[in-house]
């Protein structure tokens, strides 16, 4: 699970949030309350196994037998996780009972503490926005209960951007605590937002959480022109019309033909760019800089050290030890190491004692940890070499090392093999033959490689233009860039950032 900063707000939450809009039962305008508690434990047994600490509810839902559910799944757990409730429609037949004025916040925030089982309330949201209350009676409200400590931070949902922004200026001119977050509906078929919710967010530093990212399914697939009503769906009872339907078929059909492209084995690496379907005993190098990404589909078991380099720099004397094996290279074919089956159990067992020693707080566990792993590098590093011919293979690679590292540090403003010769204080001719021998392709082919190896890197990192990637890259002009990509590609950089780059917003 990967985590990220709420806003401009020191909270950490989970990529992912776990929505309980479905958490109870009855029927909302034909809305269907499905989830029970103990299906509800299951999930949220499930989740919080996996890293999701994230869990979103509303005082609406289900007349609050959500915050009801999602409390008792908690449990034990709920000082480990964050919840972020949701305030503004009746939650009662009292006049006053209803909107984001003082009374019915902070009524509503103390019944909510209640069926929650807490003390507090990690994330306040204003569920929709209230033309009867002033603004300033809004801020008032939302400080009074982060002063009280029932609430620990806040945010909205559902504003217009000037009514937001208005209210996070006031706050500010006030002194009061200030939004950090707001929950408003994204997806592919409803980017309104990006007018000008999401400029006014990053302005005054608003994270988002997003609702319905697949447009209450209808992103999945399930709904066709041939089939607009499937069966049990959510949409045959309770459609919000945020989309165009016809326009949504046509965005749905394009999402099909580019998850057609990218069909990927149901376990998978992708390294560079480069699929490699997941076998058993199987090991997989990866070196700093690396674009990687896993595609896991049902129960998958396995291993996963990171390390850095200052990790064995106290430990060997020789700083660049771990250099000399192949699979550090940063050469993919050197990355992808099938383990024998006689070194299957030497090698599990060494995996063992690291996860061991990594949980143990002696003094020295992570003295151990470093020895074990070297173990380990040893035992698959002697796969690439033979008693024969060690000497020669380890000159080689050696060279083949030095070469590459200039290529990483000079790929921008050297590019003709006879720069890196001279480098390397040996002919053209013969860095040709050493790559010819160990890569089978030429020195030139190498360096091309790792320039277009590198203007992937850079394209698939949104906040870099073309033009800022072909700068980089020294191409004095931006057009030669497209050309010299597409030749070696087949595809333009905007064709190739169009279907490389995911998009992952938190879900609901």
């Amino acid at each position: 699970m990967k985590y990220k900063q709420l806003g401009n707000s020191g909270l950490i939450v989970s990529e992912l949030c776990l929505g309980a809009m479905t958490f109870g039962s009855g029927d909302y305008y034909g809305f269907k309350y499905t989830v029970g508690q103990q299906e509800a434990n299951e999930m949220i047994a499930k989740v919080t196994d996996r890293g999701v600490n994230f869990f979103d509810t509303a005082v609406s839902y289900a007349k609050g037998e959500s915050e009801l559910i999602l409390g008792k799944a908690l449990g034990k757990k709920r000082k480990d996780n964050l919840i972020a409730t949701k305030i503004a429609f009746r939650s009662s037949e009292l006049p006053f009972r209803a909107g984001i004025n003082l009374q019915h916040l902070i009524a509503s925030t103390e019944e909510s503490l209640t069926r929650l089982n807490t003390d507090y309330i990690d994330l306040l949201l204003l569920h929709n926005d209230d033309p009867l209350t002033p603004v300033d009676e809004v801020a008032r409200a939302l400080e009074s209960l982060v002063q009280s400590g029932k609430v620990r931070y806040i945010g909205l949902s559902n504003f217009q951007a000037w009514k937001a922004a208005t209210l996070v200026q006031l706050q500010k001119d006030l002194g009061y605590h200030r939004l950090v977050a707001s929950q408003m509906h994204y997806s592919l078929l409803n980017r309104e937002v990006e007018h000008e919710f999401i400029p006014m967010s990053l302005h005054h530093g608003l994270g988002m959480m997003v609702w319905s990212p697949l447009s209450s399914g209808f992103l999945t697939g399930k709904y066709t022109r041939e089939n607009p009503a499937p069966a049990d769906s959510r949409l045959n009872s309770f459609d919000l019309g945020l989309f165009d339907r016809e326009k949504g078929y046509d965005v749905v059909d394009k999402v099909k033909e580019i998850a057609a492209v990218r069909k990927t084995s149901a376990v998978a690496v992708s390294i560079d760019f480069q699929q490699f379907s997941v076998q058993p005993w199987q090991i997989y190098f990866m070196v700093p800089g690396q674009v990687h990404a896993w595609n896991f589909e049902g129960e998958v078991d396995g291993y996963v050290i990171n390390f850095s380099v200052p990790f064995f720099q106290s430990f060997l004397l020789k700083q660049d030890y771990l250099e000399q094996f192949p699979f550090f290279s940063g050469v993919l074919e050197n990355a992808v190491i099938n383990l024998p089956e006689h070194l299957q159990p030497a090698i599990n067992h060494l995996l063992e004692n690291i996860i061991q020693e990594a949980e143990s707080a002696d003094r020295l566990s992570l003295d151990m940890v470093r020895s074990l792993l070297v173990q380990l590098f040893i035992l698959i590093g002697r796969l690439g070499f033979d008693d024969k011919g060690r000497t020669g293979t380890a000159y080689n690679y050696t060279l083949l090392r030095k070469f590459l590292k200039l290529i990483e540090k000079n790929y921008a403003t050297l590019k003709l093999p006879k720069e890196y010769a001279g480098l390397l204080f040996i002919t053209p001719n013969h860095l040709n033959a050493l790559c010819n021998q160990m890569l089978d392709k030429s020195a030139g082919e190498v360096i091309r490689d790792h320039i277009i190896l590198e203007a992937k890197r850079m394209l698939v990192n949104l906040d870099l233009s073309i033009t800022e990637v072909s700068y980089k890259l020294n191409f004095n002009d931006n057009s030669y860039f497209s050309r010299f990509f597409k030749k070696y590609t087949g595809s333009s950089p905007e064709e190739f950032r169009y279907r490389f780059t995911i998009f992952k917003p938190p879900s609901r």
